[in-house]
């Protein structure tokens, strides 16, 4: 059999708003496996810092400076940051 080899890929995500406030920092190194796509981010960002899950759902992922649908793959080198749903009031 050939295929997959299981690697990993580790990206450092930048975090706004409320997830910032969250966490209390602006950068968070997430691993995840290869091939990663947005989605799959998202949710090693949850399962790495549960705190945040609650803040994840309609998050918006940019990727070198824009935004990226869910299947958008992740790659190594990648400007990668995540901002929460803008709340009025």
């Amino acid at each position: 059999m050939g295929g997959m080899e299981g690697s990993v890929i580790t990206v450092r995500v930048r975090l706004f708003a409320a997830l910032k406030d969250k966490l209390g920092r602006s950068e968070v190194p997430i691993t995840v496996p290869e091939p990663a796509r947005a989605s799959d981010l998202v949710a090693a960002v949850a399962a790495t810092h549960p705190e945040l899950a609650p803040l994840l759902p309609g998050v918006r992922v940019a990727v070198d400076l824009g935004f990226v649908r869910p299947d958008h793959r992740i790659e190594t080198g990648h400007d990668i940051a995540l901002l929460p749903p803008v709340s009025g009031g």
